[in-house]
């Protein structure tokens, strides 16, 4: 799948075409998702676009619109990996890693680019069950205890909700629709 877009706010968007910014191998763009969400503070949506590679795996980008021009803002989705959500206009969004432990992630964009923000480890030993929290202060982990993670994260999103992305089929009517 390549994924670019040119023009105003992603109204050209088709989810096809070979361009040098490309972040997966080509996928049809029927295969292809899309979805736009305030996850900045600004008046323009990123978008967010999947491509489903296995029965549990997509990769996935996000967009923003910066200075005229649509920027990656970031990517992934190795196989345990997925990408859930986002608090509106916070800049904040949430991923999540499962296999024999779980990671979730919470990043946060800052113009173009996406910095860790926290992350919460839950994870068995021994029959027993574990959770880690930290919060990262220029990108360096710090173990915190449950009631610092959870003041960071209420000052950092205002108390505002998580919402998931809504995700549609990449299809001509629905870019006419969403974008």
């Amino acid at each position: 799948m390549d994924i670019y877009g040119y023009g105003r706010r992603y109204s050209d968007y088709n989810g096809t075409g070979d361009v040098p910014d490309r972040i997966y191998c080509p996928t049809a763009s029927s295969k292809v998702q899309f979805a736009t969400a305030y996850i900045n503070d600004d008046t323009i949506p990123e978008l967010i676009v999947r491509t489903k590679v296995s029965t549990k795996q997509y990769l996935w980008a996000i967009y923003t619109y910066k200075n005229g021009r649509v920027v990656k803002v970031t990517y992934g989705g190795d196989y345990t990996e997925i990408l859930l959500g986002y608090y509106q206009r916070t800049g904040l969004f949430k991923r999540k890693y499962s296999k024999d432990m779980t990671w979730e992630y919470h990043n946060k964009i800052s113009g173009t680019k996406a910095y860790p923000f926290a992350s919460k480890l839950t994870y068995k030993s021994n029959g027993k069950s574990y959770r880690n929290y930290y919060i990262f202060v220029n990108s360096v982990r710090q173990n915190k205890s449950y009631s610092a993670y959870c003041s960071a994260f209420k000052k950092a999103t205002g108390g505002k909700p998580f919402k998931r992305f809504n995700y549609h089929q990449n299809s001509a009517a629905n870019r006419k629709k969403f974008l």
